[in-house]
């Protein structure tokens, strides 16, 4: 069935402050921010669509990271979950994006790899590039001029890239992140995905390339009605950007 993921990070319901004392808006501009102080975590934020991590700025030119397909545990509902890294839509109304899924469909699970230019609607990948769970998932993409390239390489040997234009994008964030995708005008429920955890998470922003720690960042929960759906843990220390979600539940 087509998807047409969140365009921007339009669900956000609440900020939690963690090393400031003063408030800050959600959104606050670049020029408030400092980009590149170590392990800067500016808010908590919850969303109904998202949740991981973004770095919201100007100028982002590469966003990479990678995960392992994770297995879902199927009922008889349909469910959906999304692993992706993009540039923009936190803050903008596109988004450059590319990741896997791994969804249920009448109880029945599926597994593939897909890219999107929302607003255009997501492509996947098809039965050439095939996703497995326990496939280990590199995924880049990167911005020259207005032309975005998206690139995933499975550990099973295949690499797919597609470059596109993107005239109106404003490379104005990058993300890592896990998404129930909206199906047709409804936000769907979150496949059972268990945990999956993000690795050699890196930005380039303003020239400058580091992991998300390197920058002034957001740790993003899933949360509908006062439940969490889903969280991140903290980010490691090691330099690498790693960090875990852990699904709690469906919606």
């Amino acid at each position: 069935m087509p998807r047409l993921r969140a365009r921007s990070f339009v669900t956000l319901v609440s900020v939690f402050l963690m090393f400031f004392s003063f408030v800050v808006p959600a959104f606050s501009s670049p020029a408030s921010q400092n980009l590149y102080s170590q392990n800067q975590s500016l808010t908590n934020v919850t969303s109904t669509n998202w949740s991981g991590y973004a770095v919201s700025s100007s100028s982002v030119t590469d966003v990479k990271g990678s995960w392992v397909a994770p297995s879902v545990t199927c009922t008889s509902k349909t469910t959906y979950s999304s692993f992706w890294v993009g540039i923009d839509g936190y803050t903008s109304k596109t988004v450059e994006q590319t990741g896997t899924d791994s969804d249920c469909s009448d109880g029945t699970a599926r597994y593939y790899g897909w890219y999107e230019f929302y607003p255009a609607g997501s492509v996947d990948f098809g039965s050439k590039y095939p996703v497995k769970p326990g496939d280990h998932i590199s995924a880049e993409v990167s911005v020259s001029g207005a032309d975005f390239t998206v690139t995933m390489k499975d550990s099973s040997g295949w690499t797919f890239s597609i470059t596109k234009a993107v005239s109106s994008a404003s490379k104005s964030s990058a993300e890592w992140i896990v998404e129930r995708p909206e199906v047709g005008s409804k936000l769907s429920s979150l496949s059972d995905f268990g945990k999956v955890g993000f690795t050699s998470d890196y930005a380039t922003i303003n020239g400058v390339t580091g992991p998300i720690s390197s920058f002034t960042y957001v740790a993003i929960t899933m949360k509908q009605s006062g439940k969490i759906l889903d969280k991140p843990s903290a980010l490691s220390k090691d330099g690498t950007g790693t960090f875990t979600v852990t699904w709690r539940a469906s919606s």
